[in-house]
């Protein structure tokens, strides 16, 4: 019977401190953050945070001039990363977990998925509130 109530009472204190941690919130806005340009170009990321949630992830690839990249060319094909499917994957993932934590980079596309999350990532420590 002792078991039974120590068991019981670790059971119930548990469930209270998984109860009663913390949830990150947000401050509502806009945040934007740039990597450097390595001269083959570069990553820019817009991350919304509405309601303190992050409503939308936009992850773009600018060339060494600043323009963005043409997605169509960037498919899987001609030796480059399928970045078209890539941003769209990781974006979703992102706004699903409502946090970078436990998103990987993309096998393919390890350093331009990698910069995204890590710009991502910077926008979010800025929003905390």
């Amino acid at each position: 019977m002792r078991k039974f109530v120590v068991v019981f009472f670790t059971v119930i204190l548990v469930g209270l401190l998984w109860g009663c941690r913390a949830k990150v919130q947000y401050k509502d806005g806009t945040y934007q953050k740039e990597s450097e340009n390595s001269g083959y170009g570069y990553e820019r990321v817009i991350v919304v945070i509405e309601n303190g949630k992050i409503k939308s992830v936009d992850l773009k690839r600018l060339d060494s001039e600043g323009n963005e990249v043409n997605y169509d060319e960037w498919d899987g094909s001609n030796n480059r990363p399928n970045l078209k499917a890539y941003r769209t994957e990781l974006a979703k993932e992102i706004i699903e977990k409502q946090s970078t934590k436990n998103v990987e980079a993309i096998s393919g596309a390890t350093n331009t998925t990698q910069n995204w999350i890590n710009l991502v990532e910077a926008c979010l420590k800025e929003a905390r509130k």
